[in-house]
């Protein structure tokens, strides 16, 4: 697997983030560097075929990130190495390329559909937001709303059975949007 990234950006220095892990290692990997033309190559530090990838390490950076691929996939079955932001922004990164650059649906579903398993209230709200706006966007027709509905709902089954309906007194307040959140798609 090749260990180049190519960027393009706009005509002013950027500064990022890429964080990654090489195969056959634990450690993730997180050099910061500075991009300052409108196209170039980085090659990444270290030895071996890359694992994962995700050029926005912190969900720092005010760009969009275009994973694609081996490096799409291989990124999402290792969501749980990101950051609960980062899970978040990928999300939000495949979704925005997927309304506004016409990249294909079925990918942005299935890694909805994949970060929808996840808890943390970052990615839930952003996951339950896309069903919610989806929802309305894709299933005009009543009978294709039906089987989306079905869909949506098997996705955050898990999380309102986890949730309920009423809040605790001692919950925090992670958990009080999250419910909010679910209950609302």
């Amino acid at each position: 697997v090749c260990k180049e990234v190519r960027l393009l950006y706009p005509a002013w220095a950027i500064p990022i983030v890429i964080r990654y892990r090489l195969k056959g290692e634990e450690q993730v990997r997180a050099p910061r560097m500075i991009l300052s033309e409108p196209q170039t190559s980085v090659t990444l530090p270290g030895n071996g075929p890359i694992e994962w990838a995700y050029a926005n390490g912190g969900e720092t950076g005010f760009y969009r990130v275009a994973l694609k691929g081996a490096l799409l996939e291989s990124t999402l079955r290792s969501s749980d190495e990101l950051t609960p932001a980062e899970r978040a922004g990928l999300l939000n990164h495949l979704s925005e390329m997927t309304r506004r650059e016409g990249a294909p649906l079925d990918r942005f579903l299935r890694a909805l559909e994949m970060l929808s398993k996840d808890s943390s209230r970052a990615v839930l709200v952003d996951v339950a937001g896309s069903l919610a706006s989806l929802g309305d966007q894709l299933a005009q027709d009543p009978s294709q709303r039906a089987v989306y509905n079905a869909w949506a709902r098997r996705l955050l089954a898990p999380h309102y059975l986890r949730l309920g309906w009423t809040p605790s007194a001692s919950e925090d307040d992670d958990t009080k949007l999250s419910r909010q959140a679910v209950l609302s798609a």
